[in-house]
């Protein structure tokens, strides 16, 4: 089978590999993104997603930046401006941070990680200098500085001069260059979880620490307001 060859090959099409992708966008380079599936298309119906992440100011102009924020601002997301931190006792000892502190509007927006994939995906796609391969599956890494080759579940092989490793906590790309890692287990498990309130919608983000573990209270989503009357989403997440 022929071999195709990429100045870059980027191993992961997740949120960091394709926002990579995106700032190599309309470069001289040639790139390949991998990835192994694509993200369910969104619709305004649909239930929010638990997995979150809030994405800061400047992760927001990083976005910007590379031509993606549109995408994302176009479907749903919900801006806070305060977030409070304390440990057992707010009264006693907490702190919160105010985007009027720095003279911002907010601090950042709370958005799902699917939304943000869809986004940068859809732009790298309007680059000419881009293959997104998807859905593909990878089979076997050779690793050699310059020159890796990444073997396809189909038999296909890229040749790649830079390798970028963006597949997750189980990167075959780590253990195909040979990068240890530490871990060890928190004997925890998470609860994430989506709940509403009668209360208004809040602008603030809450994250307590305690001895058993974290909790956080996030506000989920403001767009939700059109259509769930006086009920506001918010999620819930804790150890």
């Amino acid at each position: 089978m022929k071999k195709s060859q990429y100045d870059i090959i980027i191993v992961g099409g997740g949120m960091v590999g394709s926002a990579i992708a995106c700032a190599l966008g309309g470069s001289r380079y040639s790139v390949a993104v991998l990835e192994n599936q694509y993200p369910a298309p969104f619709s305004f119906e649909q239930p929010h997603d638990l997995r979150v992440s809030a994405i800061s100011v400047a992760s927001e102009t990083l976005l910007r930046n590379i031509g993606a924020w549109e995408g994302i601002a176009s479907r749903r997301l919900c801006p806070y401006q305060r977030m409070k931190v304390w440990e057992s006792d707010a009264d006693k000892a907490a702190t919160e941070f105010n985007s009027a502190d720095i003279n911002e509007p907010y601090l950042g927006n709370i958005v799902e990680n699917r939304i943000v994939q869809l986004a940068l995906l859809e732009r790298l796609s309007e680059f000419d200098n881009i293959d997104l391969l998807c859905p593909v599956k990878t089979q076997s890494i050779d690793y050699s500085p310059g020159s890796s080759i990444v073997t396809l579940d189909d038999g296909q092989e890229l040749i790649g001069r830079l390798l970028i490793g963006a597949d997750g906590g189980h990167s075959n790309v780590r253990q195909a260059v040979g990068i240890g890692v530490t871990k060890w287990d928190y004997a925890q498990h998470a609860l994430i979880a989506s709940v509403t309130t009668a209360y208004p919608q809040q602008d603030i983000t809450w994250q307590q620490f305690t001895p058993t573990g974290p909790l956080a209270f996030l506000p989920y989503l403001a767009p939700m307001h059109r259509w769930c009357g006086i009920t506001h989403p918010m999620t819930l997440s804790g150890c």
